[in-house]
């Protein structure tokens, strides 16, 4: 059985040109393997079912075609991935102010991950995941 959900996400990962930053990466770096594959198997497999690197491998037969040829070339190509990192946030945050028209005046910070352990509440802390709660820091003045 294959999964036509990731169709849409494809759509905006080539909207945000994520293909062509690993195009670039990828010939200057004079690699002869496929970054931009094995980064869209990440990328869908943690939005349509979270899991593991190894998990996401696994299953990755859901989609229509192969990303990944080893576990082995998933696990190897996290360097690069980490290398890259603030580069692509960079690039991502262009692609997203020039694609969509988003306004850079507000930053916002989410805080709804977080999960006390806990055996008695108090004030501040209740056992279990928290409250919806989303920050908005806009500019002063």
């Amino acid at each position: 059985m294959k999964n036509l959900g990731y169709a849409i996400f494809e759509k905006l990962y080539h909207e945000l040109g994520i293909h062509t930053f690993f195009q670039r990466h990828e010939n200057r770096l004079k690699i002869d393997f496929n970054l931009n594959a094995i980064f869209r198997l990440h990328v869908y497999s943690r939005i349509l079912d979270p899991g593991s690197k190894k998990q996401a491998y696994d299953q990755q037969n859901q989609f229509f075609e192969t990303m990944a040829p080893s576990l082995e070339e998933v696990y190897r190509r996290l360097d690069y991935f980490n290398r890259f990192n603030l580069d692509l946030q960079a690039w991502l945050n262009e692609a997203v102010k020039k694609q969509y028209g988003r306004k850079q005046e507000y930053a916002y910070y989410d805080v709804t991950n977080y999960y006390f352990e806990i055996d008695e509440e108090d004030k501040l802390r209740r056992r279990g995941p928290s409250c919806n709660l989303t920050l908005k820091f806009g500019k002063s003045g």
